[in-house]
């Protein structure tokens, strides 16, 4: 069991290592092959040399830059996900999720304490020193929301903020810390 993981840790750290001298020579090639197919569809018969290696030296970094991209996006993405009070309320890790709905579609502006106290919950802080009724902060513990950034996935840990003015709620906010 051992040997089996930390060969495939190696096996891991060596293609990993290798990708950015490989990405390039399999792009290249891969462009080679399309532009003296492309080359010899067009002028029927033989290609001439020059054109065609300034043409895959030319579309070969766009190329690369595509796939890294596609790559890097489709990696870094995750999903929002519309309020659900159930997950809210009993699994506190998951709550980053929720942000994009409770924010952009203001579903908590203009409520009193009250009802954001049934829909929210106990908050896990408040500032101001005063008891929680009269606190004009709550702020909530949003779990650790995935980030990567290339390869290299970093953890960054959240709380939701509700602002109050009075009773009600004025604003509400999303911050991260990489470093907690």
């Amino acid at each position: 069991m051992g040997i089996t993981y930390i060969a495939k840790g190696l096996f891991k750290g060596i293609l990993l290592g290798s990708l950015p001298v490989l990405l390039p020579l399999m792009s290249g090639y891969l462009m080679y092959r399309l532009m003296g197919w492309g080359l010899r569809k067009v002028y029927k018969g033989r290609v001439h040399r020059v054109l065609h290696w300034f043409l895959v030296v030319a579309f070969t970094p766009l190329l690369l830059l595509l796939l890294v991209s596609i790559v890097l996006f489709i990696d870094s993405y995750y999903p929002q996900q519309s309020f659900n009070q159930t997950t809210w309320l009993h699994q506190y890790q998951d709550r980053y999720q929720y942000k994009d709905d409770l924010i952009s579609n203001k579903k908590l502006i203009g409520k009193d304490k009250q009802k954001v106290l049934a829909m929210l919950g106990q908050p896990d802080s408040y500032r101001d020193g005063y008891e929680l009724m009269r606190s004009s902060v709550w702020q909530y513990k949003s779990g650790c929301e995935p980030k990567r950034i290339g390869f290299l996935d970093i953890c960054s840990t959240a709380q939701f903020n509700v602002y109050f003015q009075g009773h009600y709620v004025a604003r509400c906010e999303y911050q991260q810390s990489i470093f907690d």
